[in-house]
């Protein structure tokens, strides 16, 4: 973008110009009555800017990230709703994630490793099944038993027992017949899963969390209890499954996104430094991206907005596009022109700026996918904050740095 805007842009003008057009001048009515009610009200309008940052500021001590992963799904659809009625019957979460063990010796080590590493009470883990849970075991010791049952039980007539529970005795005794079978006797596809992608039998143990994983501090709670499970030689686990996946993502999250907003916020003052010359006027034209940022955090704890997984990576960019206007705003007052002609002049390109950029994020709004809505909502939030600041509460500070700016230049 930037190079188009230093190359192509003024190409395309250097030939528009030579071809015969003339771009229309406007016509000098002067100021308009906007800019002279905010000019003459600087101060009262710079006192309420004070004031809204200091709430903001206040809002932002109640900010919460939104680590519900459910609010970016439809949830309300009835393949969802029917996720939470099997999850009750089950008792438990119906998506296990997997320990990955590579011989049947090591799956039995690794459901010890886990079993043991459960507390009834308050343990994040509810249940360990693993492959060998399908086979029974001591068969032959149970066999001898369940042939003693059969002698029994087939010495008992339908005619003895009442006519509906006549189906059940036969059930019984069709039961009793069953022999000891071994992993190769079972179903293929389920034989399926307990095998690699060669054939060979390595097992699976699967885990199931306590909890519901979609709100992060259950999915920490549960991804940190697995990863500390260690087997006997010491050796952690090979964990796969979505869990751990969205696990990591939120850990890298947190992680990163300080030194991510430090870098941000570094990068734009040197370059505004290297722009405007001087410190104290690339403090200044941060100031909306700031007030911006600001504004934004405090209203995720009094509204709808909320920053989560798929919109946190707006926030740096909110950033550096609010940053635009108030440069705009400062290069203009250093040179010494008067706020009614920055407002009128400067101030109607960045709010047509802004109002475009909203239009693009506002499209986002309208898809079915909430997280993509969480997205647009934060973005057109963000940038119509910006815009405020930039046409109301920060000319009225610059007007007042005003004197003190040009001076400064002069000097």
């Amino acid at each position: 973008m930037v190079l188009a805007y230093l190359t192509v842009l003024p190409v395309l003008l250097s030939v528009f110009i030579r071809g015969g057009w003339k771009p229309r001048q406007l016509e000098t009515r002067g100021p308009s009555r906007y800019s002279q009610i905010l000019e003459a009200n600087a101060k009262p309008v710079a006192i309420a800017a004070v004031l809204i940052t200091g709430l903001a500021y206040w809002g932002t001590q109640y900010a919460t990230f939104n680590g519900d992963s459910r609010t970016l799904v439809a949830h309300d659809l009835p393949s969802f709703i029917m996720d939470d009625v099997i999850n009750d019957l089950l008792g438990h979460a119906a998506t296990p994630i997997l320990a990955l063990p590579e011989t049947p010796d090591q799956e039995e080590a690794i459901t010890k490793a886990l079993k043991k590493s459960i507390n009834p009470d308050d343990s994040p883990i509810e249940l360990v099944a693993a492959s060998a849970d399908m086979v029974p075991k001591q068969q032959a010791e149970k066999a001898v038993i369940i042939e003693e049952i059969r002698k029994v039980a087939k010495k008992i007539r339908s005619s003895w027992v009442e006519k509906d529970q006549r189906k059940d005795l036969r059930e019984f005794k069709k039961m009793t017949k069953a022999k000891p079978f071994s992993k190769m006797e079972l179903p293929k596809e389920i034989r399926r899963k307990f095998e690699d992608s060669e054939g060979k039998d390595t097992g699976y143990v699967m885990i199931f969390p306590r909890y519901d994983v979609g709100i992060s501090e259950h999915l920490m709670d549960f991804s940190n209890a697995v990863r500390d499970v260690r087997l006997e030689n010491g050796e952690s686990l090979r964990i796969a499954g979505e869990h751990m996946i969205l696990a990591d993502i939120f850990r890298m999250v947190m992680l990163e996104s300080n030194p991510v907003i430090i870098f941000t916020l570094v990068m734009v003052l040197l370059t505004l430094f290297l722009l405007l010359g001087n410190i104290p006027s690339a403090l200044l034209g941060i100031v909306p991206a700031c007030f911006t940022m600001l504004c934004v955090l405090g209203l995720t704890a009094v509204s709808p907005v909320n920053v989560n997984f798929m919109n946190v990576c707006m926030l740096p960019a909110l950033f550096g596009i609010s940053v635009d206007g108030g440069v705009h705003l400062v290069a203009r007052v250093r040179e010494g022109a008067p706020l009614s002609s920055v407002i009128d002049e400067t101030g109607r390109a960045i709010g047509a700026a802004l109002v475009t950029t909203a239009l693009g994020f506002f499209a986002l709004m309208l898809g079915s996918h909430q997280g993509m809505q969480m997205l647009g909502h934060l973005s057109v939030a963000g940038l119509a904050i910006n815009l405020i600041a930039c046409l109301v509460l920060f000319p009225a500070v610059l007007h007042l740095a005003s004197k003190w700016m040009v001076r400064k230049t002069e000097a």
